[in-house]
């Protein structure tokens, strides 16, 4: 793993933990009566980065190559 990818993987993980927390932060308050718009616009913060990101690492993926090509034909 190059450092470039080590550095993604840890601004993901980043990213999902606070999401998490956001997202179960959000959840209680709802659950309480007590959400506020300022709480649901920062978890749609959170969320729209953590979707970038996603994005941004699935443009990039490059799927393995079939290593065997000579497959039975059904």
């Amino acid at each position: 793993m190059s450092a470039t990818e080590a550095d993604r993987a840890v601004t993901l993980a980043t990213l999902l933990t606070s999401a998490a927390v956001a997202l179960n932060g959000l959840a209680k308050a709802v659950l309480m009566g007590r959400a506020t718009d300022d709480a649901y616009l920062d978890t749609e913060r959170l969320l729209s980065e953590l979707v970038d990101m996603l994005r941004d690492r699935c443009q990039t993926y490059v799927p393995p190559r079939v290593v065997d090509s000579k497959r039975p034909d059904p």
